[in-house]
C-alpha cells in the first residue's frame, strides 16, 4: 500500500540538496560515552560539553548527525535534556536522524512519532520493520520527514534472523527492501556499511533508495568498499555513518574530514 506524499515534501530530494552543498554524504554519531559515575545535572553537563566539543570539529564535513537515543535515555530526564539541548547546537544546514529503532503500533506508534518528530522535530527516524505498514503510517502523517527501515544491520548476528530464505529462496532482507520501499517515497533502508554484498544486492532491487550504512570504523567496515557497493548511479543515495572512529580520535575534526575525503575519492572511481 503506498502512501501519498506531496512531492513538494520529499525527504530525499532535500536531503541530496544539502549533501550537494556541503559536498559530504557523512554522517556522525552523537553518542556520548561519559564517565559512568555522573549522574543528574553533571551527567547531563558532561553530556553536553561532550557533543558541543564534537559539533564544533566536524560541522564542517557532516551531512547529518545521528544521535541514538538509548544514550540520553539512560540518564532519564536529565539525559532528555540534553538531547534537546544537543539538537540546538547543530546546524540549521545539517540533518539530524534520531536512531530510535522504534517499532509499533496503533496509539503507541503515534505517540513515538509526535515524540520523536514533534517533540524533538528532527529530520529523520530509524524505525523497525517487524510490525508492517501500521508501523510506520503514523510517522508518514510528517510529510517531509525521512524515515530509514532496518533492513541489513552491522551486527555480527544480523544474518540469523535477516537472512532466512522464504519457498521462493528470497532472503527476508530483499523483502524488507521491496515491501518498504512501495509504501512511501519519504522511506530509505538501513544496510550496514560493512556489510557489502547486502549493500551491492539492495542496491540492485532500488537504484533511488537511500541507505543509511552504520558499521565503518570501530566495526571494521571500510569506507571506500561501502561506497562501492552501495552508491547509486546519481553518486548519492548512501549515507556512510561514523562514530567512534571520529568520536575518540585525537583530533575529531580531522578524522572526519579523511573520511569525506575518502567517501568523495570513492564516488569519483564509481561514477568515472
Amino acid at each position: 500500500m503506498l502512501v501519498k506524499t506531496s512531492e513538494a515534501h520529499l525527504y530525499f530530494d532535500k536531503l541530496k540538496e544539502k549533501c550537494e552543498r556541503k559536498n559530504s554524504l557523512l554522517c556522525v554519531g552523537l553518542d556520548p560515552r561519559i564517565n559512568e559515575g555522573l549522574t543528574g545535572k553533571e551527567a547531563k553537563t558532561a553530556i553536553i560539553n561532550a557533543n558541543k566539543a564534537l559539533i564544533e570539529s566536524t560541522a564542517a564535513y557532516t551531512a547529518i548527525y545521528k544521535p541514538n537515543s538509548a544514550f540520553y535515555e539512560a540518564y532519564g530526564a536529565y539525559g532528555f535534556e540534553a538531547l534537546e539541548e544537543t539538537l540546538t547546537l547543530i546546524p540549521d544546514d545539517i540533518d539530524v536522524l534520531l536512531d530510535s529503532k522504534r517499532g509499533d503500533i496503533g496509539a503507541t506508534a503515534e505517540a513515538y512519532a509526535k515524540s520523536v518528530f514533534g517533540h524533538f522535530n528532527v529530520d529523520a527516524v530509524t524505525l523497525a520493520p517487524y510490525m508492517g505498514i501500521d508501523g510506520v503510517t503514523p510517522f508518514l502523517e510528517y510529510g517531509d520527514k525521512g524515515i530509514f527501515m532496518l533492513c541489513y544491520t552491522s551486527n555480527p548476528g544480523s544474518a540469523v534472523f535477516q537472512e532466512v530464505k522464504d519457498a521462493e529462496g528470497v532472503p527476508l532482507y530483499h523483502r524488507v527492501a521491496e515491501e518498504s520501499l512501495s509504501w512511501n517515497p519519504n522511506i530509505g533502508l538501513v544496510v550496514a556499511g560493512n556489510k557489502y554484498k547486502a549493500l551491492r544486492d539492495v542496491r540492485k532491487i532500488s537504484d533511488k533508495a537511500w541507505f543509511l550504512s552504520p558499521g565503518i570504523g570501530a566495526q571494521g567496515g571500510q569506507m571506500d568498499e561501502a561506497i562501492q557497493a552501495g552508491l547509486n548511479s546519481e553518486g548519492y543515495g548512501i549515507i556512510p555513518v561514523v562514530v567512534r572512529a571520529i568520536a575518540h580520535a585525537d583530533n575529531p575534526g580531522k578524522a572526519a574530514k579523511e573520511y569525506v575525503e575518502q567517501l568523495n575519492r570513492a564516488r569519483e572511481r564509481v561514477l568515472g
